[in-house]
């Protein structure tokens, strides 16, 4: 099984490096983005896994050993999907009009807009929560939900650099991933049970009088979350 293991590794990581010496840098590149989105296509059967990438060079004619341009594994499709989905949220936000709606309205449509877009993938994205959790993705994933949150404090209109700037930001970032995780069990058409919790946060944000205090609930909320999904991860891995 080790000698598998290994000859499996080797054959990834020479068929990578072989890649590297016979085609440019950019060839590699169009073929990573190819590669990614034809395996969004695998992670209803396979999930986020190296598996679905190795699926996808298949159907693309490559070896299935080709996933070895991917150092980090499974890792890699979850944040080329993350990448995707805020792009095209930020191409939506560039057309919406707020002009006559009140901040926490405002606000719900935006967050609620950017989280629609894991209904694709809503059944697996623990899986992919799971992945980001691990401390070695962490730094990414809290990039990336830093990012998230500037983008929507900033549409709503909060765009001043002021005491409360960070405290805003860390609030509306934990608000999103509590919404993120409300919606893994939202059975209500369209998820509209998920837009009227974001909406009710929103409002209790309001409410608290303090960001900051609000933030610090937000955070604990956030990390205790983080660690149970580390936790059944490895539960759920061991033998």
């Amino acid at each position: 099984s080790s000698s598998s293991s290994s000859s499996s590794s080797s054959s990834s990581s020479s068929s990578s490096s072989s890649f590297k010496q016979n085609g440019s840098n950019d060839d590699e590149q169009s073929l990573r983005q190819e590669l990614l989105e034809c395996a969004l296509e695998n992670v209803h059967q396979h999930g986020w896994t190296v598996q679905a990438l190795s699926t996808a060079a298949m159907s693309m004619g490559l070896s299935p050993s080709i996933h070895g341009i991917f150092p980090r594994g499974a890792v890699e499709l979850v944040e080329f999907f993350q990448e995707k989905c805020h792009a095209e949220w930020l191409t939506e936000l560039r057309a919406m009009d707020t002009s006559t709606m009140s901040y926490p309205d405002v606000l719900t449509k935006i967050l609620f807009m950017r989280l629609v877009k894991l209904a694709p993938y809503v059944s697996s994205w623990p899986q992919a929560i799971a992945i980001l959790a691990f401390p070695s993705n962490l730094p990414g994933a809290v990039a990336t939900l830093a990012r998230t949150s500037d983008v929507a404090c900033v549409q709503a209109g909060d765009g001043n650099v002021d005491a409360s700037w960070f405290s805003k930001r860390i609030a509306v970032g934990g608000l999103y991933v509590g919404a993120e995780f409300y919606m893994l069990t939202d059975y209500s058409e369209d998820f509209k049970d998920t837009e009227d919790f974001i909406r009710r946060q929103i409002i209790d944000m309001q409410n608290a009088g303090s960001s900051a205090h609000f933030a610090i609930k937000q955070v604990e909320t956030l990390l205790y979350q983080a660690l149970e999904n580390i936790q059944s991860h490895k539960n759920a891995n061991r033998p």
